[in-house]
């Protein structure tokens, strides 16, 4: 059981299943929000790049009371997904709901616009 508002990435296998993740402790703050530790997770990509595994995602999680993305959550997938868009053009953001559920967003860059989407999502 993760604490609300901590997070990691995921990473995608060459066959688009994704089979890697990283918890990330992330930057202590007081305002009740996720700051990743972008040092360290760039650290991690890197590491998955060197095994043909790309950056799928970020994931965090939420209070049982908070069950939508905050205009915060939107800004950043936003920045996120526009800084990669030479990379990817669509990543998940899944958001967890500690004993209750996981919902899955996926962000796609489409004519310089950023669309974010509920997805359905298979866990095997």
């Amino acid at each position: 059981l993760v604490p609300p508002e901590t997070g990691g990435i995921l990473g995608l296998d060459d066959r688009n299943i994704i089979t890697e993740y990283f918890c990330d402790a992330g930057i202590g703050n007081n305002d009740y929000s996720y700051t990743p530790d972008i040092k360290r997770l760039n650290e991690i990509v890197c590491l998955w790049f060197c095994r043909d595994i790309k950056l799928a995602g970020i994931f965090h999680s939420h209070t049982e009371y908070d069950t939508s993305l905050s205009l915060k959550d939107i800004e950043y997938i936003k920045t996120i997904l526009s800084s990669l868009n030479e990379i990817t053009s669509e990543l998940f953001f899944p958001i967890v709901f500690p004993r209750l559920k996981i919902v899955f967003f996926k962000a796609k860059m489409i004519n310089s616009n950023v669309i974010i989407l509920e997805e359905k999502f298979i866990c095997i």
